[in-house]
């Protein structure tokens, strides 16, 4: 396998690389965990916009548009899944990644499913978990190109 198809194939996931399958695997189980109530309340699934969700927002050669959030109440994890695609090749930050929520709570992401890197009109779904979290916030996360110019993104998240 060439050296740039075996980086396509690798994925990070929470620091560590692993197969494409591998990470499917652990974005079902982030998935589940963030619907999982231990406690039989219902998961609350943000629908409602608050700023609009789904608008995609640009950063250089980087758009990023959240496609779904999804918040445990029992958990009070809130699970973001953004759709990422760029012009030019890049670095994902998503270990950086920090969710401000609509109380100006400030909370790093525990966990993520990412790219490490992102080629010209390709297209990838990240994945970021943020613990005590509640919808209605935004992601603050940033990409950077070979030069190390850095393109911050804020993706607004829907409220419940």
């Amino acid at each position: 396998m060439h050296a740039r198809e075996k980086n396509r194939a690798m994925l990070v996931d929470g620091g560590r690389a692993t197969t494409g399958e591998e990470t499917v695997k652990r974005l079902v189980l982030i998935l589940l965990a963030a619907a999982a109530s231990t406690t039989g309340a219902a998961t609350a699934r943000a629908t409602t916009p608050e700023p609009p969700a789904g608008e995609p927002v640009t950063s250089g050669p980087v758009t990023a548009t959240v496609v779904e959030s999804y918040h445990s109440t029992a958990a009070t994890q809130l699970v973001v899944i953004v759709e990422v695609t760029t012009t030019e090749p890049v670095t994902l930050d998503a270990f950086g990644a920090v969710y401000v929520g609509p109380d100006g709570q400030q909370v790093e992401a525990t966990d993520y499913i990412a790219p490490d890197e992102l080629f010209p009109g390709a297209f990838s779904l990240v994945v970021l978990a943020f613990p005590a979290a509640s919808p209605g916030g935004n992601v603050m996360w940033s990409a950077y190109d070979d030069e190390y110019t850095d393109f911050d993104l804020v993706s607004p998240v829907p409220a419940a």
